[in-house]
């Protein structure tokens, strides 16, 4: 058994039994770590204020 998040799941795989948890309420925390003095990325610092944004 294990948790996925809708995004991994196959369209169509008998193999499979997909299930709803149920009484549940799922969330995530999404964390970026960087060093004090470093330069980053434009694409860092988008993502990083995204981060802010859903926060």
């Amino acid at each position: 058994m294990t948790l996925l998040p809708d995004l991994t799941l196959p369209a169509a795989d008998p193999r499979l039994a997909i299930r709803d948890i149920a009484g549940t309420s799922l969330t995530r925390r999404l964390y970026a770590v960087i060093r004090q003095q470093s330069q980053t990325s434009p694409a860092l610092n988008a993502y990083i204020e995204a981060l802010h944004q859903q926060s």
